[in-house]
């Protein structure tokens, strides 16, 4: 999805809005992204809350380690999934195992 696809769906935004997607851009830089990867993520995720997309990131996750691992592959908690598993950060998925990184 490019921005200007983004923009179009996007429905105007209140304070909550922004102080997530300010949370989350901070996030994604944190976990490495340059600030414009940060800010399209941000607001890519933005579009998918408006829209009741249930799905989610590894970059949004508790889980997602330093080295780029899963915590909860690591420990064994994912059945099927190798203890070094490397998720796909940014694509949108369903995990049971996920956890929103906390503030």
């Amino acid at each position: 999805m490019t921005q200007a696809a983004i923009n179009e769906r996007m429905l105007p935004w209140g304070d909550a809005a922004f102080r997530r997607f300010d949370f989350r851009a901070a996030l994604f830089q944190r976990r490495g992204m340059t600030e414009p990867e940060a800010q399209f993520l941000a607001d890519r995720l933005a579009l998918r809350d408006m829209e009741k997309d249930d799905r989610r990131v590894c970059d949004e996750c508790a889980h997602l380690q330093r080295d780029g691992g899963c915590f909860a592959a690591a420990q064994g908690w994912m059945a099927g999934v190798s203890k070094r598993h490397q998720p796909v950060r940014a694509l949108l998925q369903r995990c049971e195992h996920f956890e929103w990184a906390k503030p």
